[in-house]
């Protein structure tokens, strides 16, 4: 990767971000993650969405596979290092403490998570805000 100025917005994986133009991201380009079923589509896109969400900028997610509960599940998990599995009633008081401040940096994020749209021109309007508040909300 070159060192000029770029708008780039790493993702937080070297290996993705030495690859693409730029040196990550561009903002307001669309990107796929395509693969077989199982392969870790979502959790990489949570991740690199978590890693952009840190940096204050806007990241939306469109799943047409698990809802928003799911996504922000799974989001806990990787921001707080504790296992999908280990959150649910009867937790350990470590590992509920990490997760309440993962829930409290995540919520200060600005991160769509969306379960509903269909189509492009759905995305299309909850990106330019033809459907009201589009901030994440539980």
């Amino acid at each position: 990767m070159n060192s000029t100025a770029s708008s780039a917005l790493p993702t937080g994986f070297r290996q993705i971000d030495d690859h693409l133009l730029g040196g990550g991201l561009v903002p307001s380009a669309l990107y796929y993650i395509a693969a077989q079923t199982s392969m870790g589509k979502t959790s990489l896109g949570l991740d690199i969405a978590a890693n952009i969400g840190s940096t204050g900028h806007r990241t939306y997610i469109v799943s047409r596979e698990m809802s928003r509960e799911s996504l922000f599940d799974r989001l806990v998990a990787y921001e707080s290092n504790v296992h999908r599995w280990k959150i649910r009633p009867g937790i350990w008081e470590r590992d509920y403490k990490e997760i309440v401040k993962a829930v409290l940096r995540l919520s200060a994020r600005p991160m769509i998570l969306d379960d509903v749209s269909t189509s492009l021109a759905d995305i299309r309007g909850y990106l330019t805000g033809e459907f009201g508040d589009t901030t994440f909300k539980m």
